[in-house]
């Protein structure tokens, strides 16, 4: 073999390990199922949120309010004047009452001053009679009438000899009719908290009214405060 053809074997040698070694000192790149694991957690995700930690919008609150003030029950409707309420004719402008405040007051010429609450006046012996409630000319009112003898209630204060008159005024006191003391005492006289077995409702004299049996629907009083003597 010539010089010629050694150096050129030699050199092809050289080039040889050059590209073993070249080749053998590459990197090599293995993915592990670790490493994609951690390449997938490497990648955001949205964060989740628990229903109850869930944020109150800052206006429910105000719409809540405001559904339960168009909730609010309507008012009340007024019954017409001379239209027929719960069996008896309106008449008249109702008082309001605060039942627990409420006395019944027994004053003038008698022996003893009493105020008797409608607890108190229902605890006494009571009767129920059938009359017509008379406005000539409008209407009339028949009924089964329940209530406390007025001679009963004058009993308790004691008429002093003397008296003439008896006044039923009303709550606010502004209406009253008299009659004689005589009459006062009669039958048909009674102080009265039901109707057909129901009390009174507020346009119809609640707490108590007067039953006048025989006489004129005007001495009816509703809304009965006092009871004065003179």
């Amino acid at each position: 073999m010539g010089k010629i053809q050694i150096r050129y074997m030699t050199v092809l040698l050289v080039l040889l390990l050059v590209c073993l070694v070249a080749f053998s000192c590459r990197p090599t790149i293995v993915q592990s199922e670790d490493s994609s694991y951690r390449d997938r957690q490497a990648v955001p995700q949205e964060a989740s949120v628990d229903k109850g930690d869930e944020i109150d919008d800052p206006g429910t609150d105000d719409q809540e309010i405001e559904s339960e003030e168009i909730a609010q029950e309507p008012e009340e409707e007024v019954p017409g004047y001379l239209t027929i309420y719960e069996g008896l004719h309106i008449t008249g402008t109702p008082v309001e009452v605060d039942i627990d405040d409420y006395r019944l007051v027994v004053k003038g010429n008698v022996k003893r001053q009493i105020e008797l609450s409608f607890e108190e006046v229902k605890a006494l012996e009571s009767i129920s009679i059938y009359s017509e409630l008379n406005c000539p000319g409008f209407f009339i009112d028949k009924g089964n009438w329940t209530g406390i003898p007025l001679k009963t209630i004058l009993d308790l204060a004691g008429v002093k000899d003397g008296a003439s008159e008896v006044s039923f005024i009303s709550i606010d006191e502004s209406y009253q009719k008299q009659i004689p003391v005589e009459e006062a005492f009669g039958e048909g006289m009674l102080v009265a908290y039901e109707f057909e077995d129901k009390e009174f409702s507020k346009y119809h004299g609640f707490p108590l009214r007067l039953v006048a049996d025989q006489k004129a629907g005007s001495y009816w009083v509703k809304w009965l405060g006092i009871i004065e003597v003179t």
